[in-house]
Protein backbone atom coordinates (compact mmCIF):
# COMPACT_ATOMS: atom_id res chain seq x y z
CA UNK A 1 0.00 0.00 0.00
CA UNK A 2 3.01 1.98 0.49
CA UNK A 3 4.47 1.99 -2.67
CA UNK A 4 1.11 2.78 -4.25
CA UNK A 5 1.14 6.01 -2.39
CA UNK A 6 4.37 6.83 -3.50
CA UNK A 7 4.09 5.93 -6.45
CA UNK A 8 1.11 7.67 -6.89
CA UNK A 9 2.23 10.91 -5.08
CA UNK A 10 5.20 10.80 -7.56
CA UNK A 11 2.85 10.41 -10.45
CA UNK A 12 0.57 13.45 -9.33
CA UNK A 13 3.72 15.88 -8.35
CA UNK A 14 4.83 15.38 -12.39
CA UNK A 15 1.38 16.06 -14.00
CA UNK A 16 2.90 18.97 -15.96
CA UNK A 17 5.31 16.01 -17.61
CA UNK A 18 3.68 13.51 -19.19
CA UNK A 19 6.55 11.27 -19.76
CA UNK A 20 7.02 10.71 -16.34
CA UNK A 21 3.51 9.80 -16.03
CA UNK A 22 3.77 6.29 -17.56
CA UNK A 23 6.98 5.01 -15.07
CA UNK A 24 5.17 6.40 -11.96
CA UNK A 25 1.87 4.60 -12.66
CA UNK A 26 3.62 1.62 -13.47
CA UNK A 27 5.53 1.93 -9.63
CA UNK A 28 2.35 2.08 -8.44
CA UNK A 29 0.69 -0.68 -9.81
CA UNK A 30 3.35 -3.02 -9.38
CA UNK A 31 3.62 -1.98 -6.20
CA UNK A 32 -0.23 -2.56 -5.68
CA UNK A 33 0.44 -6.34 -7.07
CA UNK A 34 3.36 -7.49 -5.50
CA UNK A 35 1.15 -6.44 -2.18
CA UNK A 36 -1.53 -8.62 -3.21
CA UNK A 37 0.48 -11.50 -4.56
CA UNK A 38 2.28 -11.48 -0.76
CA UNK A 39 -1.26 -11.34 1.34
CA UNK A 40 -1.72 -14.01 -0.30
CA UNK A 41 0.96 -16.22 -0.88
CA UNK A 42 2.36 -15.86 2.24
CA UNK A 43 0.33 -14.12 5.01
CA UNK A 44 -3.39 -15.39 4.16
CA UNK A 45 -1.99 -18.82 4.51
CA UNK A 46 -0.10 -17.88 7.58
CA UNK A 47 -2.82 -16.32 9.32
CA UNK A 48 -5.02 -19.32 8.69
CA UNK A 49 -2.08 -21.56 10.34
CA UNK A 50 -1.90 -19.40 13.24
CA UNK A 51 -5.71 -19.14 14.14
CA UNK A 52 -5.97 -23.23 13.98
CA UNK A 53 -3.12 -23.34 16.27
CA UNK A 54 -4.70 -20.66 18.74
CA UNK A 55 -7.94 -22.73 18.47
CA UNK A 56 -5.93 -25.93 19.58
CA UNK A 57 -4.98 -23.97 22.02
CA UNK A 58 -7.87 -22.80 23.66
CA UNK A 59 -8.95 -26.01 23.53
CA UNK A 60 -6.35 -27.43 25.99
CA UNK A 61 -6.73 -24.64 27.83
CA UNK A 62 -10.39 -25.41 28.44
CA UNK A 63 -9.79 -28.65 29.03
CA UNK A 64 -7.36 -28.41 31.91
CA UNK A 65 -9.29 -25.50 33.81
CA UNK A 66 -12.42 -27.75 33.62
CA UNK A 67 -10.23 -30.61 35.04
CA UNK A 68 -9.14 -28.74 37.54
CA UNK A 69 -12.26 -27.19 38.67
CA UNK A 70 -13.93 -30.89 38.64
CA UNK A 71 -10.91 -32.27 40.49
CA UNK A 72 -11.25 -29.44 43.08
CA UNK A 73 -14.87 -30.18 43.29
CA UNK A 74 -13.80 -33.81 44.37
CA UNK A 75 -15.68 -35.47 41.51
CA UNK A 76 -14.87 -38.77 40.43
CA UNK A 77 -11.78 -39.78 38.83
CA UNK A 78 -13.70 -41.66 35.98
CA UNK A 79 -16.50 -38.96 35.47
CA UNK A 80 -14.05 -36.76 35.46
CA UNK A 81 -12.16 -38.71 32.79
CA UNK A 82 -15.12 -39.08 30.37
CA UNK A 83 -15.83 -35.21 30.33
CA UNK A 84 -12.68 -34.42 29.42
CA UNK A 85 -12.33 -37.12 26.84
CA UNK A 86 -15.62 -35.15 25.11
CA UNK A 87 -12.84 -33.00 24.40
CA UNK A 88 -10.73 -34.27 22.76
CA UNK A 89 -11.04 -35.13 18.77
CA UNK A 90 -12.49 -38.64 17.93
CA UNK A 91 -9.46 -39.93 15.96
CA UNK A 92 -7.43 -38.85 19.63
CA UNK A 93 -10.06 -40.74 21.65
CA UNK A 94 -8.56 -44.25 22.77
CA UNK A 95 -10.09 -46.17 25.23
CA UNK A 96 -8.00 -48.25 27.67
CA UNK A 97 -10.21 -51.63 26.55
CA UNK A 98 -9.21 -50.67 23.16
CA UNK A 99 -5.50 -50.21 24.05
CA UNK A 100 -5.87 -53.64 25.88
CA UNK A 101 -6.85 -55.31 22.77
CA UNK A 102 -4.61 -53.55 20.40
CA UNK A 103 -1.91 -55.01 22.21
CA UNK A 104 -3.37 -58.51 23.18
CA UNK A 105 -2.28 -61.41 21.70
CA UNK A 106 -4.43 -63.33 18.75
Amino acid sequence: MVGTLIGMVQMFANMTDPSKLGPYMAVALLATFYGAAVANLFCLPLADKLHLKLSDEEINRTLIIDGVLMIRESKSPTLVREMLIAYLAERHRHTEDEDELEGAPA
